[in-house]
Parts: structure tokens; sequence; C-alpha cells
């Protein structure tokens, strides 16, 4: 899932099963999302990832991707909490 705010255009959910996992799926996928965000002039892609998730952290990193100091913060608006 992705999509973008004008400004920035974001990658919400990329995920391969873990049997396909380095199989050349998920690069073409980010080839495919980064054409899109081009050729409607969005200057930059972010993705959301868990910082303790090394894998995917690593799979971006190859991919010319950097940590941002950005932080996310979050509010439940249903009642639930994160524990």
């Amino acid at each position: 899932m992705m999509g973008n705010d004008g400004h920035r255009g974001w990658v919400y959910y990329l995920g391969v099963l873990p049997a396909w996992r380095r199989g050349g799926i998920a690069r073409p996928l980010m080839v495919q999302a980064e054409q899109w965000m081009c050729a409607r002039g969005v200057p930059k892609m972010h993705a959301m990832i868990r910082h303790d998730n090394l894998e995917v952290r690593s799979f971006y990193t190859a991919l010319g991707y950097a940590d941002d100091d950005v932080l996310v913060v979050e509010k439940f608006l249903n009642g639930q909490s994160k524990t």
C-alpha cells in the first residue's frame, strides 16, 4: 500500500511471504512505487518499518533509503492501547 500527500510518498505495507523472500519480488515493487511517485512529481519517499526489523532496514538501505530523525506518534481512537 502506498500513497502521497503531494510533498512526500509513503510505502505503508510491502510484504513478501517468508517462503518467497530473497526471490527478487520486493525490489521491482519498490522500483514501480518510486516510478509512480516520480511520474506525479513527488520529490521524496518514506517507508514505515519497525526500528527493530533489521532485515527490512537492510533491504531499504540497499535501495538507497536512510534512517530519518522523524518520530511517528500515534493515538488509538477506539479505546485500544499498545499493551
